[in-house]
């Protein structure tokens, strides 16, 4: 009987000891400050219409990237859900999570966040994406940084189409001067 009263007071101990950890590492995480978002650009596949955002990341203290946050509108219209398409949310090119980015660590520019497929052509889009980290006492989000984005899927003409463009409008303009001048 004394043995068995031996091991639960173990257990016990165990349990506390390891609720007290707990504890010390959730203090840690909740503490963590902001990451810098900067240099954040949109890649659009055209062809794909595919739309991946990049940018650079600065952590000012340890931080876990616990859960990512995209709103999106198409002209003007929000998109309810990205995960029930027909545009979609891939936050998988990044985000591995939880991810953990130490003090002064930096990711670099360029570095993949997230990407968006299923737009449709000819549209403007525009939107906000946040990165948290979830508070392990009391399960809230902190906002570790947020930034806005917006592009197009409207095609844009290359230089040349441009030039030949402009050229044919002025013979076509020239034309018509020497027409009439010829008669008048």
């Amino acid at each position: 009987m004394s043995n068995v009263m031996s091991n639960s007071r173990v257990l016990s101990l165990i349990r506390v000891a390891l609720a007290m950890m707990f504890v010390v590492v959730g203090a840690n995480r909740a503490a963590a400050g902001p990451i810098i978002l900067s240099d954040v650009q949109v890649q659009l596949d055209p062809v794909g219409l595919i739309a991946t955002i990049t940018a650079r990341l600065e952590a000012e203290s340890d931080a876990f990237l616990d859960a990512l946050s995209v709103d999106l509108s198409q002209d003007g219209q929000q998109i309810a859900d990205l995960f029930a398409g027909p545009t979609l949310l891939d936050a998988q090119p990044f985000f591995n999570l939880p991810y953990l980015l130490g003090a002064g660590e930096v990711l670099e520019s360029g570095t993949v966040l997230f990407q968006i497929t299923g737009l449709v052509a000819n549209a403007t889009y525009a939107g906000t994406f946040a990165l948290f980290q979830f508070d392990p006492l009391d399960g809230s989000a902190i906002s570790l940084g947020s930034q806005a984005f917006s592009f197009s899927t409207a095609p844009v003409p290359e230089p040349a189409s441009l030039l030949l463009l402009a050229s044919g409008l002025g013979a076509g303009l020239l034309g018509r001067r020497r027409r009439r001048q010829a008669r008048g």
